[in-house]
């Protein structure tokens, strides 16, 4: 099972990296980027107590390359010192650095290294003690809830957002055969499949109309997303627990609805001729939200959309304007990272596995779009 080291805040650290990799300059030009070490001086901690004899990695991530290309074991302080190919130059190549370390099972990632100011500091990667979900999930609170919905000619597709938040100091597991979180959906929900987000394949179950998360849940915030389909929404949208926000965007056009438990804003344009309405709540707890049509929807020909890949890139795009972190390709590169990692270190020779990792692979790769290099 993989968890990122506080993967929601390393996704969220991806807004600046992401504009790193492109655009930004380094003050002074060359000669101050040659003053800084090309070496990655760090340290390995919990609960700021060093961690001795933990092997960590070194990634390198580009368009061209997915690959560790060093490791080394944290000393008696729990100190590490790893050596780049070179000092990270955002104005000649798109790239990023990280390392990982593995504990108790549970790998865990520093944040990503783009640019030689990030060289500067120490490094630090926080790894965690466990403890067990209880039978059922633990009650994680969600921090926001996203939820796109397209009506088309058999009913409503719908693309799920979660950020949930683990505000404990332990990575929760899950015990043998349990979860470590489930949440329902929208009632009514069909052909679950799991979205671009903190989530491997094989870490997540449907059932009951419920998504289970089995895979380990850090300290901080993690983002899930998934996709399915519903025959209407009169069947509701449940909302246990505590949600900080909640926001369901319905895709023009569509029938005049009514939401109850949820305040309408203003509609919010993608591109020209897209949009969606929008309806929101702050601070909702055990609220079920209800949907119904306020008129008979005008005879208009709906057509059928299929959400695929850049519909799903299109909607996270306008959830990042709204709710950030968004996602984007120094994220795509580093899940190829965290994928190649996990995979090596499973050892599954499982041809269904293998078919997984390779269609993930594919799915995230596909996400990168070249360009020329400076």
């Amino acid at each position: 099972m993989i968890a990122g080291r506080d993967w929601g805040v390393v996704v969220t650290a991806l807004v600046g990296i992401s504009a790193a990799i492109t655009a930004v300059a380094v003050p002074g030009g060359v000669d101050a980027q040659e003053e800084v070490t090309a070496v990655l001086r760090g340290q390995v901690r919990m609960e700021a107590r060093p961690v001795p004899g933990q092997v960590v990695h070194l990634h390198q991530v580009s368009s061209e390359i997915a690959a560790e290309i060093d490791s080394v074991a944290t000393n008696a302080q729990g100190e590490f010192r790893l050596g780049l190919p070179h000092v990270p130059d955002p104005e000649r190549r798109r790239e990023v650095f990280f390392a990982s370390t593995r504990f108790s099972g549970i790998l865990y990632f520093g944040a990503p290294i783009s640019q030689p100011a990030d060289l500067d500091s120490a490094y630090v990667i926080e790894v965690y003690d466990t403890v067990s979900a209880p039978e059922r999930g633990s009650a994680f609170p969600v921090q926001a809830r996203s939820i796109f919905a397209e009506q088309g000619e058999g009913g409503w597709t719908i693309t799920d957002l979660f950020e949930i938040r683990n505000d404990g100091a332990r990575t929760v597991v899950g015990r043998p055969g349990g979860v470590v979180w489930t949440y329902p959906l929208l009632r009514g929900a069909e052909t679950v499949e799991l979205g671009d987000g903190d989530l491997s394949e094989d870490a997540f179950g449907f059932a009951d109309g419920s998504v289970s998360v089995l895979a380990p849940v850090p300290p901080g915030t993690r983002l899930f997303v998934f996709r399915y389909e519903v025959p209407d929404l009169t069947g509701g949208l449940p909302l246990p627990g505590t949600t900080d926000h909640v926001e369901v965007l319905v895709r023009e056009p569509a029938p005049p609805l009514q939401v109850e438990g949820l305040t309408a804003l203003a509609s919010v344009e993608i591109e020209p001729g897209t949009s969606f309405r929008r309806f929101a709540s702050e601070n909702t707890s055990e609220t079920l939200v209800r949907f119904s049509v306020v008129e008979e929807p005008a005879t208009i020909p709906f057509r059928w959309l299929v959400v695929g890949v850049a519909m799903a890139l299109a909607m996270l795009g306008v959830w990042a304007t709204l709710r950030p972190p968004p996602v984007g390709e120094a994220e795509a590169l580093i899940e190829i990272a965290k994928l190649d990692e996990a995979w090596d270190a499973s050892g599954s020779q499982s041809d269904r596995e293998r078919s997984t990792y390779e269609r993930r692979r594919r799915r995230l790769i596909a996400r990168v779009r070249p360009r020329d290099q400076k």
